[in-house]
């Protein structure tokens, strides 16, 4: 999943519940919160513009995109390549 700008998530939730996506860097240390709040259920698609909690670019790197739910979770890899 190398992107220069934004990247996607596209999942799905079989019914109404609280989702969360945050970002982080390989350490392990948050970079930026995109999603927290309740969702009903069907097919979803998140964008993350490539930025912190504070708006700036974050550097190329890998960054692990981890999206929960009650009994969920799912972690993607991206790659931020400029």
């Amino acid at each position: 999943n190398p992107f220069s700008g934004r990247t996607e998530l596209r999942f799905r939730v079989p019914s109404p519940t609280h989702v969360t996506l945050r970002v982080y860097d390989v350490s392990g240390k948050l970079v930026r919160n995109v999603l927290d709040r309740p969702l009903i259920g069907g097919n979803h698609t998140v964008r993350w513009n490539g930025r912190d909690e504070d708006g700036r670019p974050v550097v190329p790197g890998l960054y692990l995109l981890r999206l929960t739910a009650p009994g969920v979770e799912l972690v993607e890899k991206a790659v931020r390549l400029r």
